[in-house]
């Protein structure tokens, strides 16, 4: 297992410890602890040996998930051919295929059984067990080429109806903004890992950049003083990848948080 791992990261997929025959994390912060630095997965490995590997989604993938005792191959029939990229066969029967991610705000679900997972989600990989069955790759992610998503399956993964509008603002000053958006942040309570901390961040971030238009160093230096309360605290590089993520995909509308209601 720790030589799959060290392969997975040589290649530049980070991965991180997951339970033996099972998914969840063994690190503390998940799927943000994900590394290819060979010492975290020697360190890792070594210390669990029979820990299933967990690959974190690349920033520019999209992984369909078929979940098959949800009904996913029901859905999977009503699609046409996928066109080849990595796909994997999982553990109890279900697929994940492998993508180039589209631009636009991913939708969860793909249909029944059928679940649609971006950055900050990860997957269990081979050789990794569960339920005595290992997963495999039927086309390697190590040889074969991602493919772009057809059309069909963008109109069915992006919403098209998530484009942020702008909105009237009434004339305000640099420094009235910064006080209201920091009022804001302060009356959000502190991300708590394993509480949906990565939503409850996204959404301070998103009301940074979007509700509040501030630009991006104003919004981390705002961000930084939430981060003081969240346990445990986000690394620089993640709150500048949330910042820049919230700018990318935030569906809040622009000054949304700046409108004044006339008395």
């Amino acid at each position: 297992m720790i030589r799959a791992a060290l392969a997975y990261a040589a290649r530049g997929h980070a991965v991180l410890p997951l339970e033996p025959g099972g998914k969840r994390p063994l690190t503390y912060r998940g799927v943000y602890d994900a590394s290819t630095e060979p010492l975290d997965v020697e360190t890792w490995w070594t210390r669990w040996p029979g820990a299933n590997i967990g690959l974190a989604v690349h920033a520019d993938w999209v992984v369909i998930d078929v979940d098959v005792r949800s009904g996913g191959l029901d859905t999977m029939k009503l699609w046409p051919t996928l066109p080849p990229t990595p796909a994997q066969i999982t553990a109890t029967g279900g697929m994940h295929f492998v993508f180039r991610r589209p631009t636009g705000q991913l939708r969860g679900k793909a249909g029944k059984g059928v679940d649609v997972l971006g950055s900050g989600r990860y997957i269990v990989v081979a050789p990794s067990v569960r339920e005595t069955v290992a997963y495999a790759w039927a086309r390697k992610l190590s040889t074969t080429p991602i493919a772009e998503c057809p059309q069909w399956l963008v109109d069915t993964i992006v919403s098209q109806d998530v484009t942020p509008q702008a909105v009237a603002v009434l004339p305000q000053s640099k420094g009235d903004v910064l006080a209201r958006a920091r009022a804001y942040v302060a009356k959000v309570e502190g991300a708590v890992s394993g509480r949906n901390g990565h939503a409850t961040t996204f959404k301070v971030a998103q009301a940074l950049v979007r509700g509040f238009a501030l630009d991006p160093e104003t919004a981390y230096q705002l961000l930084a003083e939430y981060n003081q309360r969240c346990d445990p605290p986000w690394t620089t590089r993640e709150l500048r990848h949330k910042i820049k993520s919230a700018m990318q995909r935030a569906t809040m509308p622009d000054g949304a948080l700046l409108v004044r209601e006339l008395k």
